[in-house]
């Protein structure tokens, strides 16, 4: 699954698939549902979140979710994180944090779906 979101006006390309799990291990020596976890953990039960539910100290898990979706849609991009995050506003990022998320949890209900 592939969607195009506006980081501080600049179009972002991300792609989600059944290899982001091993992408994201690569990069970050992390497992991407543990570590998503306790992004579900501090959000409310609301369908669509808000950025302000969003717990501080876990956006660092949504910058490297961001980064490894970014880079897993375009492989130009610099392999260093920090490199690719000072493209951004301090807070631009946690204002896409919805946005990430909602991609990642779209994956994951497409994933889940009975084959019946």
């Amino acid at each position: 699954m592939e969607k195009t979101i506006l980081i501080d006006g600049k179009e972002i390309k991300l792609k989600t698939s059944g290899g982001l799990p091993r992408k994201y291990r690569e990069m970050f020596h992390r497992d991407v549902f543990l570590d998503f976890g306790q992004i579900t953990k501090g959000l409310s039960k609301k369908k669509k979140p808000e950025a302000n539910d969003l717990p501080v100290d876990t956006m660092e898990v949504v910058e490297n979710l961001a980064f490894c979706m970014a880079k897993y849609a375009d492989p130009s991009i610099p392999d260093d994180i920090d490199e690719w995050l000072d493209q951004f506003s301090t807070t631009s990022l946690y204002l896409a944090a919805n946005d990430i998320i909602m991609l990642w949890n779209e994956e994951q209900r497409t994933q889940s779906k009975s084959k019946k």
